[in-house]
């Protein structure tokens, strides 16, 4: 309660796959992150979320 995030990293090792962030992020309580992938192709992420 009350921690605000002070950075976000994905990594990810894919095939035309992507991720955005779609809400939040750096200086919010919160991160909302929308990944894609490629027709018939999937996908591997990492995300790291710091926080204080």
């Amino acid at each position: 309660a009350g921690r605000r995030v002070r950075a976000v990293r994905v990594r990810g090792s894919t095939q035309f796959a992507r991720v955005r962030r779609t809400g939040g992020g750096v200086g919010f309580t919160f991160v909302n992150l929308q990944f894609v992938n490629a027709p018939r192709r999937g996908f591997s992420f990492t995300v790291q979320v710091w926080g204080r």
